[in-house]
């Protein structure tokens, strides 16, 4: 019998080095078979690697490796929270800070954090549910059509591992398990401002654990109190950038008064969805139309509102305040990059995969999120938009 460590190690590469030959399969069949938005010819892989390389430098990429390279010199780029451009400068600057250095440093990060959170992912799931179902969810994260985020030089990987190191340490609990989980959070919101809403399944986490299970022995109230201590580390990640917006910019509310500059205002949640459904039918909305964002909005809202009950509160709590934030905040009132904020809420595939139980569910899942995943790969390289 392998170790669950071994083990775990084991059942994330299969996905992992699946998706990453296929990734670059289709990188190089997108890049020279298919033209650019707008032009006839092909680009990238076969002209020089160099084009092949810098095809999956789009969108936000772009502004992480120019905060990396720059600092925050363009003010609108502080919507853009620090702890992702910061690893990437502190890595790229020891192999001469070029762009292109940067650009790859930003790739090979980015492919990292998400193997390592396919093994916490993995262990998780193995003590939570069963082994099977582990070894499905990886298979479903992996190949979601909006996973090419966890190839690109996005915040996605980064922020889902942290996220699911705090549940992973939640569910340990040892002394200093609280400590690391904290530490996680901080680092969370740190990288996206929805990381200090993990601060809620620790609550939920603390109370099951040390308030319900009465009576309490007088002698684990120092257990007590140093289980809670740590939940001050999650909301000290984003104080401590919004100290650093003050000192360096005269506004530590900067990075949110920026997201105007980005289209972003506050909606409640149901607007852009609303706005979504509007666009099917109103002609004079319908060019502005993507299908795919209004599928893997409601997709994840449904498969929640469905499969509740197979989880704990803690992990559905989370679910629904990582789904409903950003939901607050839409970029021109359309669902645009949501789906993309929304591959991280783990729970959903958590959910999937105890369905993969059934047979017809597995394979219609595989069957129809695969060949997704393989045209937002080909899409992505060639400029156009996905999320």
């Amino acid at each position: 019998m392998l170790s669950v460590r071994k083990r775990a190690w084991q059942e994330a590469a299969w996905p992992f080095a699946l998706s990453r030959l296929l990734a670059i399969i289709l990188t190089y069949l997108g890049t020279t078979r298919f033209p650019l938005p707008g032009e006839w010819k092909w680009h990238g892989c076969s002209i020089s690697v160099h084009d092949c390389l810098f095809s999956w430098m789009r969108y936000d990429v772009l502004a992480y490796v120019e905060i990396a390279m720059h600092g925050y010199s363009i003010t609108r780029d502080t919507a853009f929270f620090p702890l992702w451009p910061l690893l990437i400068h502190s890595v790229g600057m020891l192999f001469g800070g070029s762009l292109l250095v940067y650009f790859l440093t930003g790739m090979v990060l980015s492919n990292l954090f998400f193997f390592l959170a396919l093994i916490v992912f993995y262990k998780l799931l193995e003590q939570e549910f069963e082994a099977s179902i582990a070894r499905n969810a990886l298979w479903y994260l992996t190949f979601t059509p909006f996973a090419i985020f966890f190839v690109a030089a996005y915040t996605e990987p980064l922020f889902l591992l942290l996220c699911l190191l705090c549940f992973y340490f939640w569910l340990r609990g040892g002394k200093y398990d609280w400590w690391l989980a904290g530490l996680c959070g901080m680092l969370a919101s740190m990288t996206r401002s929805a990381g200090i809403f993990l601060a809620l399944p620790y609550i939920i986490v603390y109370v099951r654990r040390y308030v319900f299970p009465l009576p309490l022995k007088l002698e684990r109230w120092r257990e007590k109190v140093g289980a809670l201590l740590p939940i001050v580390l999650i909301p000290f990640g984003l104080s401590c950038y919004m100290l650093y917006l003050w000192y360096a910019k005269g506004d530590p509310l900067l990075f949110s008064k920026q997201e105007a500059t980005w289209g972003r205002d506050f909606a409640f949640p149901w607007q852009p969805i609303w706005f979504g459904i509007k666009q099917i039918f109103d002609p004079t909305l319908r060019a502005r139309f993507n299908p795919m964002d209004l599928a893997f909005v409601l997709l994840p809202l449904l498969t929640l509102a469905l499969g509740w009950r197979r989880l704990p509160l803690h992990y559905m709590l989370f679910a629904l305040v990582m789904a409903f934030f950003p939901l607050c905040y839409p970029q021109f009132n359309t669902l645009a990059s949501f789906p993309r904020y929304l591959v991280v809420i783990f729970p959903v595939t958590m959910i999937h995969a105890v369905w993969s139980k059934y047979p017809r569910f597995d394979k219609a899942y595989l069957a129809l999120m695969l060949p997704l995943w393989g045209l937002n790969v080909m899409l992505f390289v060639n400029h156009y938009w996905v999320a």
